[in-house]
């Protein structure tokens, strides 16, 4: 029972990460927006590196879970 509460509770600390890396993705994406709508542009090839960083880390996860990541799509 410890062995299936304790892969539980891996699974419950995986699914905040991807979330966090989600919200992250998201926010970053209305930076990027933000910043071409107004004279920022400079600061959006920093922001494309951290968002393909985080995607990364996103598929890098999701893998584990194919069954997960096809419902996702």
């Amino acid at each position: 029972m410890h062995h299936v509460l304790y892969e539980w509770s891996e699974l419950v600390e995986i699914d905040k990460h991807v979330t966090q890396l989600e919200k992250g993705i998201e926010a970053i994406n209305q930076a990027i927006k933000s910043c071409n709508l107004t004279e920022n542009k400079d600061y959006t090839a920093p922001l494309y590196r951290v968002r393909s960083e985080l995607n990364k880390q996103l598929n890098d996860i999701l893998t584990q879970f194919p069954d997960y990541s096809k419902q996702c799509k």
